[in-house]
């Protein structure tokens, strides 16, 4: 049951994607319909994926589940998994497009009895939040788990904005501000909305604010206490999200198909010159050897055999 209500909730909320000055990341989707003999990957349907050029990206690594979210602190990638309990991983990311990659390592397991909804970092700390009725918030150092002050607050979102954790909590006109400080939540300002919060993140010294309204979304800066519109954009396809990145920031949309496309917006301006379908980027993949290792001896064999072939030829002949 719990399980049925995790993928429910997978199917509304943002894409798991994270990104920052350096790249960007996000979880994409294989396309079902086509058909995988690779024993290593079957049943693989997720993958961790790099964008490595305007149109292109790469495959970091395959996955049984989406993951919840993600997110990158450095060179290392985080991201949630969940079934019965919340598993914290990280993977270490290396080379300028991060086509290398080490494999994910488990780093602490969380049991809970509600389903995690995001996952963000504060100072040395990982934070897992689990927003429904109510926002509970959990941090992770590296060998424990704490819990902070449980917001009483449903469906809010939460954001590390400069050091401090924020939770965004939808009303009629938009969201309420609640900042946790000295352990206690404290309340802030009323930030009105075009249409329903989706999401909430920063970007250098701002906060946003991304709503939807029907098929479109609108994406509100805080600058201190001014609210500033951004920009303004049709719904992609599929699941998606904003995250930082060094275009500026970037709009990402994936199908089930495996569709996957983005928009980047320039900052702080919104400028944007379309939506681009990425490419997955094969260059550096596996060889087919590698991808096949029953090719290679196959491969030998069959040569052995034409070679006698022909030097059977050549005794027959010469007689």
């Amino acid at each position: 049951m719990i399980s049925f209500v995790a993928i429910c909730l997978l199917a509304w909320q943002p894409l798991a994607s994270t990104g920052n000055d350096q790249g960007m990341w996000f979880i994409g989707d294989q396309d079902p319909t086509v058909l995988n003999f690779d024993a290593k990957t079957k049943g693989l349907d997720y993958s961790i994926c790099a964008r490595v050029s305007t149109e292109g990206y790469v495959i970091l690594q395959r996955l049984s589940r989406r993951p919840i979210d993600m997110m990158v602190i450095e060179e290392t990638l985080w991201f949630l998994d969940y079934s019965s309990s919340v598993a914290l991983y990280a993977i270490r990311k290396s080379g300028d497009e991060h086509r290398s990659i080490a494999q994910a390592t488990m780093q602490g397991i969380l049991e809970i009895d509600v389903i995690p909804t995001e996952l963000l970092s504060l100072r040395d700390l990982v934070v897992v939040g689990c927003s429904t009725e109510s926002l509970q918030v959990h941090t992770f150092d590296g060998h424990d788990w704490k819990q902070l002050p449980t917001l009483e607050e449903p469906n809010a979102r939460l954001a590390n904005h400069n050091g401090t954790l924020v939770a965004a909590a939808p009303n009629e006109q938009g969201v309420h501000l609640w900042s946790l400080s000295d352990e206690q939540w404290q309340e802030g300002p009323l930030v009105e909305l075009q249409g329903t919060l989706y999401d909430i993140m920063t970007k250098q010294n701002w906060l946003l604010f991304v709503s939807t309204k029907g098929d479109k979304a609108y994406i509100l800066g805080l600058q201190g206490t001014n609210p500033i519109e951004i920009a303004s954009f049709d719904i992609p396809k599929g699941s998606w999200s904003l995250v930082p990145s060094p275009e500026g920031i970037t709009v990402i949309g994936v199908e089930r198909n495996g569709t996957t496309s983005v928009l980047d917006l320039s900052w702080p301006s919104g400028i944007t010159n379309g939506w681009v379908s990425l490419q997955q980027d094969t260059t550096n993949d596996l060889s087919i050897f590698e991808r096949f290792p029953y090719l290679m001896p196959a491969t030998v064999v069959l040569l052995f055999f034409l070679l006698m072939s022909r030097r059977t030829k050549a005794k027959l002949n010469s007689k």
